[in-house]
């Protein structure tokens, strides 16, 4: 006999059990069809649960090896989510799956059945599929974040031990498998955007993508296991993190965390400032500035898929090339043409823009009667002069938004309004996040410093864990 420790909550220690000898381990990390596979030692298998109800849930057991008086290695599978029927009584959650393993690495159906507690609520396991292991999350554990030390440079962000987060009624709780980093990342970490106060201790990032571990009451479309990207108000650069369960959309096939984490921050912000708020309408013109950043990027390849002229400015010949290849009708220099000169008579529907400054008066100088000039940043000076006869005569609309700020409910709305509009065109392949670089979340000051020096095209992301 030998001792084992459940795990649910922390190891706690359990009874004894006796198994048979097993058969010589089978090699091989695959899946095999039907309802068994090999597993390596510490791996993390997924079961699908049938309830009484019918429905279907998978969970998370870990394989662990352990060996008996005669040393004859066996393999005993724990649950370590929580049971699909809570009304069933919270102990069953932790209750034991076993099965010696000479019968194979996971119960089939019909076999190696669950313990007491799963089959008074009256559930099956109807299937398995392995994964490689993670660590069950525990509240009680602290996580590693990085957070502002102070409003400054990059060197401010410290990466350190914080207390794990528990989700409240309509959250989740999504382990963090990568983070986009944002120039309100930086703005905040400067204590320079709008609303943000003492900023100190503050874990900034506003987009991630992860694997929900934990629901709180009233999220019901999601359950441990699900793949997620998300939009935050804060809390990204970190292992774990809360968040709205209505702010969380599926990550799209085919998309690596990486590439579902540059997503929301920016998908949120084009949909809003240049669908919604901008109108811009199939066969009318955007010009969008700073085009190889993560919003033009973005805004290029919504407004190019969706039937619309695109025109961009970036600050180098590289940057114009890969603005053309995503989509863009016109892609100017800023540093060697003036890009009202370049579009004048072309005529513009939609401005995108994120510099203000001396922009603002060209910008309304090219716009087409009805046009729209949109705001999301002024990073050249909010300040600016115009004509208000001439936008009544022409009858344009100066506009603008900052999405951080904005309501829990605003922003589920709009969560909606992106996955019924946008999800479908990144399903088909018709908008990509273009990764420039990747860092370590420890590394969260070099990958600021990249992004205020400009030289990036696309998105910069923290890969968590590694």
């Amino acid at each position: 006999m030998d001792r084992f420790h459940r795990l649910h909550a922390g190891r706690q220690r359990g009874p004894r059990y006796v198994e048979q000898p097993a058969a010589p381990r089978r090699p091989g990390p695959g899946v095999r069809r039907g309802h068994s596979l090999a597993t390596g030692d510490d791996d993390e298998i997924e079961y699908r649960f049938r309830a009484a109800d019918g429905s279907y849930r998978w969970f998370l057991g870990q394989a662990r090896p352990w060996r008996d008086a005669q040393g004859a290695p066996h393999h005993l599978v724990w649950h370590v989510h929580r049971h699909p029927r809570p009304e069933a009584g919270s102990r069953a959650t932790a209750k034991l799956l076993r099965r010696p393993r000479s019968q194979g690495d996971v119960p089939q159906p019909g076999a190696g059945a669950p313990s007491a507690g799963f089959a008074a609520a009256g559930c099956q396991v109807t299937a398995a599929r392995r994964r490689p292991y993670r660590a069950p999350y525990s509240s009680a554990l602290p996580m590693k974040a990085i957070t502002i030390r102070q409003a400054g440079g990059p060197d401010v962000l410290q990466l350190g031990d914080a207390p794990t987060p528990r989700p409240a009624a309509g959250q989740v709780l999504v382990r963090v498998q990568a983070a986009g980093v944002n120039r309100p990342d930086v703005l905040l970490r400067q204590g320079k955007y709008a609303g943000s106060g003492d900023v100190a201790g503050t874990v900034p990032g506003l987009e991630i993508a992860g694997v929900v571990v934990a629901c709180g009451p009233g999220a019901p479309r999601w359950q441990p296991g699900d793949a997620v990207c998300a939009l935050l108000a804060s809390g990204g650069y970190a292992e774990y993190a809360v968040v709205d369960a209505r702010h969380c959309l599926p990550v799209p096939a085919g998309l690596s965390p990486v590439e579902a984490a540059a997503l929301p921050e920016t998908v949120f912000t084009v949909w809003h400032n240049v669908f919604q708020r901008g109108a811009l309408q199939p066969g009318e013109t955007l010009l969008v500035h700073g085009g190889s950043s993560g919003i033009g990027t973005t805004a290029i390849q919504l407004a190019h898929a969706l039937g619309s002229r695109v025109a961009t400015t970036a600050g180098s010949a590289a940057k114009c090339a890969a603005c053309r290849e995503l989509g863009a009708d016109w892609a100017i220099n800023y540093k060697t043409e003036d890009f009202e000169e370049v579009l004048k008579g072309a005529g513009v529907d939609v401005v995108l823009d994120m510099v203000g400054g001396d922009y603002i008066a060209k910008n309304l100088r090219l716009l087409n009667d009805d046009g729209r000039l949109v705001f999301i940043n002024a990073m050249q000076g909010a300040a600016g002069a115009f004509n208000a006869l001439e936008l009544m005569q022409r009858r344009l609309t100066i506009t603008g938004s900052t999405l951080r700020p904005r309501s829990a409910d605003f922003k589920a709305v709009l969560a909606t309004a992106v996955e019924q509009h946008v999800w479908p065109l990144v399903a088909a392949g018709k908008l990509r996040p273009l990764i420039h670089q990747t860092f370590p979340l420890a590394e969260a000051a070099a990958a600021h410093r990249l992004l205020e020096s400009s030289a990036h095209i696309g998105k910069i992301v923290l890969e968590v864990g590694k």
